[in-house]
């Protein structure tokens, strides 16, 4: 699930606006703080409306717009300068990012994907029903808070490094899902290379199709927004 739709980006970059608006500095413990913040917030509201899928997006929906929103309002207070660079890592942009940012985003998907792959075949028991799940010695609502706080974990140091970058872990898993299935063995990793495929695909457009440097979340939105619309009509058989 893209954790822009739970929310946890957005902490992480309320976390990255805050670092840049006050203390200029430690863009990424402070990046790592407000997903983890932003995590827990989610999982506090699941478990009050029901501990439910649905809830859960719900939850993480209805927090990723009022954190955008504080993000987004921080600019406001800021002389020009950090305003335009809230703006920049609010829509994502790679073109900040040096190696040592890279070897710090490379850290944190480490951090996140190994225990994900590691648990894989009890995720995939997710896709049964929770009492299924339970059945089968699994504890659904136990196993979906880890995901939640391994996903928070390599969604910070990310935005801490690109800002926020939507649609990639939106669109990307359902296009793996049609070449490689359901299995989670071989769809972990094949996200993870399309992903980073569609990435650079996407800045690639968005550095050629214009004279300025627009930013790749621009692009990302630009191209996945219509590609998912047309995977739901795929779907519906439309």
């Amino acid at each position: 699930m893209d954790p822009f739709l739970l929310g946890i980006s957005s902490g992480a970059m309320l976390g990255v606006a805050m670092a840049i608006a006050v203390v200029e500095s430690n863009i990424a413990i402070l990046a790592f703080f407000g997903a983890i913040l932003a995590s827990l917030a989610v999982l506090a509201m699941n478990r009050v409306l029901g501990n439910s899928v649905l809830s859960l997006v719900l939850s993480g929906v209805v927090l990723s717009a009022f954190l955008s929103a504080l993000a987004g309002a921080i600019k406001f207070f800021v002389i020009p300068q950090k305003a335009q660079a809230i703006v920049v890592w609010l829509l994502g942009s790679l073109s900040l990012s040096s190696y040592k940012d890279c070897l710090i985003a490379f850290i944190g998907l480490s951090l996140g994907f190994i225990p994900l792959f590691l648990l894989r075949w009890r995720i995939n028991l997710l896709s049964l029903s929770d009492a299924q799940s339970l059945s089968l010695g699994i504890n659904p609502v136990l196993l979906r808070s880890l995901c939640l706080v391994c996903v928070s974990v390599a969604s910070a140091l990310a935005v801490s490094v690109s800002g926020t970058i939507g649609w990639i872990g939106l669109v990307i898993p359902h296009v793996a899902r049609l070449f490689f299935g359901a299995n989670l063995q071989k769809l972990l990793l094949s996200s993870l290379l399309m992903g980073a495929f569609f990435l650079l695909l996407a800045d690639v457009v968005a550095k050629t199709i214009t004279p300025y440097d627009l930013p790749v979340g621009i692009a990302t939105s630009v191209l996945g927004a219509p590609f998912f619309l047309w995977l739901l009509f795929r779907t519906r058989g439309v």
